[in-house]
């Protein structure tokens, strides 16, 4: 708005100075001229900087804006009981497998409290004691609490107002820095995006494993350590790679 009234007090002056250099006396008309070619030149040298410097500050909040949700999106993946996925190679020729190279993915809902407490619940269960006890990794897969374009009569995971989803945003930072299990995925964590959450947490799992097994579950479930190991062992020594993991 301010940039709007600086360009139509110039039309204004400008104006002005044009209708005085053909209303004033003859002798007195070139210098009215001057003055006010003068005083049009010096407001279009003001608005020229003012523009410049409302630009650099809307173009400074909308990086800062952005740094916010990078700052979200920036992931500490370091558990304080399972470590960092492994990123050695795995000895296949020994037929033995090490419990830590296995990476479960974990997929998860929406950020939402009702999400939180889901995964709270699972962190307190036998799951993760299992899988805490024999050192098998794993991470929750979330995305990012964006509304936009979602069809509110369709199957979403909550339709929020955006300072709802900032909360969320903030929540799930917190969540992400005090346990250390999360994985935030850049994508909008909805249902109808429920495909792209999939390509890219075997995308991600592609980047980090570096084990012979990955599992991928919902945050409803766990799977027996038994039967992890089992498959693992398999894995490792199947020399000709016949198995899809």
């Amino acid at each position: 708005k301010f940039q709007n009234y600086i360009f139509q007090f110039t039309k204004h002056l400008l104006r002005e100075a044009l209708r005085q250099q053909f209303v004033t006396m003859p002798c007195q008309r070139r210098n009215t001229f001057r003055i006010g070619t003068f005083v049009v030149v010096k407001v279009l040298v003001l608005s020229i900087f003012v523009n410049i410097y409302f630009s650099f500050f809307f173009i400074g909040k909308i990086h800062r804006n952005a740094s916010f949700f990078d700052d979200v999106t920036e992931n500490d993946c370091t558990s304080p009981t399972t470590g960092r996925p492994p990123r050695g190679p795995t000895n296949q020729s020994s037929g033995r497998c090490d419990p830590s190279d296995i990476l479960v993915a974990i997929k998860s809902g929406g950020s939402n409290q009702r999400y939180r407490h889901r995964r709270n619940l699972w962190r307190n269960s036998i799951c993760a004691h299992n899988y805490q006890q024999y050192g098998i990794q794993y991470r929750f897969m979330i995305g990012l609490p964006i509304k936009h374009n979602i069809d509110i009569n369709g199957h979403n995971q909550a339709a929020r107002d955006t300072s709802e989803e900032i909360d969320d945003a903030l929540a799930l930072r917190n969540e992400s820095k005090t346990f250390r299990d999360i994985q935030i995925l850049p994508i909008r964590d909805i249902y109808e995006e429920l495909y792209l959450k999939t390509i890219h947490v075997l995308d991600w799992l592609n980047q980090e494993a570096r084990g012979p097994l990955v599992v991928i579950h919902d945050d409803e479930y766990c799977a027996s350590v038994d039967e992890l190991l089992s498959l693992c062992h398999e894995a490792v020594s199947d020399v000709n790679n016949s198995h899809i993991f």
